[in-house]
């Protein structure tokens, strides 16, 4: 796993003149690792680095746009305190992440990039209101509400990354991707804990139980607080409805640029979310905010098997072009109508 200041470093260093050099090359090279191979169940590609043979003399040019796709591994987990339970607890699954990531040319040796969240797709998890043992088995599904899957394609954040070489082959590791939803980043930093219910408050109201609520942002804009997660389960009418909440995850890249069309690699990522209201109910009775918090799956992230796939989606050096409509630029919606290319 990849030391964030180890990476905040490099990229500092690579600001700074004259500190471009065969050191920073080694620490990238000591952050990329091996691959996690191939995952039959959700196709994430591993890095393949042990497979890359640059040609000789052979440079890269990583200007322009890109597709990514990264598969998150995660573990689903709920409260002891719930009568939801993961049925095995932890329940395994793959999140999706889903990016069109703008690089723009280095600076100093990084490179800095503006990118746009188009996906974030949770995974379906078997739980059960009954001990396991009894096999009476319900799957529960977490999935960004509405407004909220429509809002995220328009936000853009920016980010940077380190290429470890010029030509094919060389290592990729990008800085945090630190993305946030529901709260206001600049009260809430990236290593406090998200706004979340105080599970041990005695008051009934938001306002009094939920941590750092001067915080919370209705930034999906469904006059709800936060952001609004849909909570669905097969057999219906089980638990429906939404969860208000914060979310917050920051992905970390540090993989293998093969050539000018293609990177992919390892991730370590962090992705979480905390329930800061509640419009949902447990067969048709209302759940209040710390009742949903019990109730519905968290994540807890392992430090390895997450990978991620970035493909050049711009048409240059022979790769695919996705701009369907000729405005200069790929959208949200011409990539995802074209997630093979990502495969």
């Amino acid at each position: 796993m990849v030391d964030r200041r180890l990476v905040r470093g490099i990229i500092d260093a690579m600001h700074a003149p004259g500190h471009w050099g065969p050191c920073v090359a080694a620490a990238l090279a000591s952050c990329t690792g091996g691959g996690a191979g191939s995952d039959a169940a959700t196709d994430d590609p591993g890095d393949g680095a042990d497979a890359c043979v640059p040609e000789p003399g052979e440079t890269i040019d990583l200007t322009g746009q890109w597709g990514a796709r990264a598969w998150i591994h995660v573990d689903m987990v709920t409260s002891p305190e719930g009568i939801v339970r993961m049925c095995p607890d932890p329940n395994p699954g793959v999140s999706i992440l889903t990016l069109l990531i703008d690089l723009e040319p280095a600076q100093g040796g990084a490179i800095p990039y503006e990118f746009v969240v188009c996906e974030i797709g949770m995974p379906t998890v078997t739980a059960s209101l009954a001990p396991c043992a009894e096999e009476e088995f319900l799957s529960v599904t977490l999935a960004l509400g509405p407004d909220l899957a429509a809002y995220i394609p328009g936000q853009r954040f920016r980010s940077h990354a380190v290429l470890g070489g010029s030509g094919p082959c060389s290592p990729y590791v990008s800085d945090d991707l630190d993305i946030t939803y529901g709260y206001d980043p600049s009260i809430v930093g990236p290593d406090d804990p998200l706004p979340g219910w105080d599970l041990a408050c005695a008051g009934a109201t938001p306002e009094a139980c939920v941590t750092s609520w001067e915080a919370v942002r209705d930034e999906d804009g469904d006059g709800n607080p936060g952001v609004s997660l849909e909570v669905t389960t097969d057999p219906v009418d089980t638990i429906r409805g939404l969860a208000w909440t914060t979310w917050r995850t920051n992905p970390h890249m540090h993989g293998v640029a093969w050539t000018s069309s293609l990177i992919q690699g390892d991730l370590s990522p962090v992705m979480e979310y905390d329930v800061v209201g509640s419009g949902a109910d447990l067969q048709g009775i209302p759940m209040d905010g710390p009742t949903v918090k019990r109730n519905i799956p968290s994540f807890v992230i392992p430090e390895s098997g997450s990978t991620f796939r970035m493909v050049r989606i711009d048409g240059r050096y022979g790769a695919v072009d996705l701009d369907v409509d000729g405005d200069g630029t790929v959208s949200c919606a011409e990539l995802m109508d074209r997630l093979d290319v990502l495969e």
